[in-house]
């Protein structure tokens, strides 16, 4: 009788301590990355042309925290130096540093071998040229994403992935503005970067 109830009560709690072991095993997840960013075109003040950042490799973090199996937390932090390539003689042989800090999530699209995730996020885009004469901006921005983690063990994963970003100025805002004068003008309300991506995944 005894026995039968031990055996009873082990079965009933068994499938909480494995889900919460599976749980300890994956809470978190720190994912430092290399990237490569592109775009971000701007428009000079006076006159047609466009005044192009070079593509650069940056840096970053993502960290990550579980909701369940298909979902999950993020806080990703994203920076690359650039420079303004322009004859402007304002911006002539600056450098401009960009940030991205975004608070969101991933959703998993697919299992198998190589599985697929959809990430999103909001947060803010700072920029800030090396310039002293030229003032940062920081403004709202959003970002979307798909990556992929492919295992080398039991909690370490190669992370690979792609994301866009867009950042929301005012309708043809001036930016990086000193006392008198400002440097660049954007025409649309979105300000588009692509940014790919390379990591290694540590769980927790």
């Amino acid at each position: 009788m005894h026995t039968s109830l031990l055996v009873a009560c082990i079965l009933l709690v068994l499938p909480y301590i494995v889900c919460a072991q599976e749980k300890a095993k994956s809470t978190f997840e720190f994912t430092p990355f290399t990237s490569y960013r592109l775009g971000g075109d701007f428009d000079e003040i006076a006159g047609d042309n466009t005044i192009r950042l070079e593509d650069k490799n940056g840096y970053g973090l993502i960290a990550a925290w579980h909701y369940d199996h298909n979902r999950q937390g993020e806080l990703l932090i994203s920076h690359y130096v650039s420079n303004f390539d322009t004859n402007l003689a304002e911006l002539h042989g600056s450098e401009v540093a960009i940030s991205y800090v975004h608070l969101g999530g991933n959703i998993k699209l697919s299992n198998g071998i190589v599985p697929f995730w959809l990430s999103g996020g909001v947060g803010f885009t700072h920029l800030s040229p090396n310039a002293k004469h030229l003032n940062s901006e920081t403004n709202f921005s959003a970002s979307l994403g798909l990556n992929s983690k492919l295992s080398l063990s039991e909690n370490m994963k190669i992370f690979i992935g792609g994301r866009i970003y867009g950042t929301f100025f005012d309708s043809e805002s001036e930016v990086f503005c000193d006392s008198t004068e400002c440097a660049i003008f954007i025409e649309s309300e979105i300000w588009i970067q692509s940014e790919l991506l390379l990591g290694v995944n540590v769980m927790f």
